[in-house]
C-alpha cells in the first residue's frame, strides 16, 4: 500500500500535469492512457488471484518489476509525452501494482488489510509532496520564462522524482520480498500462529 501511494498518485499525476504544461492554453489531456492503466490494474490484480498461495511471493516480484520497468519507460520518454508514450508508461504501472497489491493483500486478515490501507493516504501525499518540492526547485533555480522553458523545468524535477521512485521500488520489492513466505510450509506455519 505505501508503494501504490507513493507511486500511484505522484507518477501519473506530475505526467498529466507535464502533458498540460507542454500543450499550453487549450489544451487538454488524453483520458485513454489512464483508463487503460486502469483496465491494466484490474487484470493484474486477477491475475495475481489465480497463482496458488504458495507462489504469492512471485507476483508480487513480478508487480513491482512492471512498476520499475515504467518508471524506466517515463525516464527514456524524450519530450512532451503523447497519448502512446502515456499509455505505454502507464500500462505496465497500472498492471505491476494490481498484481503486488492483490498478491500481497490475498491472504492478509481484516486487521492487516486495514493497516495496509491506512498506509496509503499518507503515501500518496509525500510522493506528491516530494514531486511537487523537486519540480518547485528546479523551478526557482532556473526562473523559467517561455512555455519550453517552463516545461524543461518541470520535466527536470519529473525525471529527478523518477529516480527516486525506481529507487524507492527496488527498496520496497526486496523488503516485501524477504517478509513473504516462500512455500506452503512457511504459509502453513504462519497460518498456525494466527490460529
Amino acid at each position: 500500500m505505501a508503494a501504490a501511494g507513493l507511486l500511484a498518485g505522484a507518477v501519473p499525476g506530475a505526467l498529466a500535469e507535464l502533458v498540460l504544461t507542454a500543450a499550453g492554453e487549450g489544451g487538454g489531456v488524453s483520458p485513454l492512457p489512464f483508463a487503460a492503466a486502469a483496465r491494466a490494474t484490474g487484470a493484474g490484480a486477477v491475475a495475481a488471484v489465480r497463482v496458488p498461495p504458495e507462489g504469492a511471493r512471485a507476483p508480487v516480484l513480478g508487480g513491482f518489476g512492471l512498476v520499475a520497468s515504467a518508471v524506466l519507460l517515463t525516464l527514456a520518454a524524450d519530450g512532451p509525452p503523447g497519448r502512446w508514450t502515456l499509455t505505454a508508461c502507464l500500462v505496465p504501472l497500472g498492471a505491476g501494482l494490481g498484481a503486488a497489491l492483490a498478491a500481497s493483500l490475498r491472504g492478509a486478515g481484516a486487521g492487516a488489510a486495514l493497516y495496509g490501507l491506512s498506509l496509503c493516504p499518507p503515501a500518496i501525499l509525500t510522493g506528491q509532496l516530494i514531486v511537487l518540492s523537486l519540480q518547485a526547485g528546479r523551478w526557482q533555480r532556473t526562473l523559467p520564462d517561455t512555455a519550453a522553458q517552463q516545461f524543461a523545468a518541470l520535466a527536470a524535477g519529473y525525471r529527478l522524482w523518477l529516480v527516486t521512485a525506481g529507487l524507492l521500488t527496488v527498496a520496497l520489492a526486496v523488503a516485501a520480498g524477504r517478509r513473504m513466505p516462500s512455500g506452503p510450509g512457511s504459509r502453513a506455519v504462519a497460518g498456525g500462529g494466527e490460529r
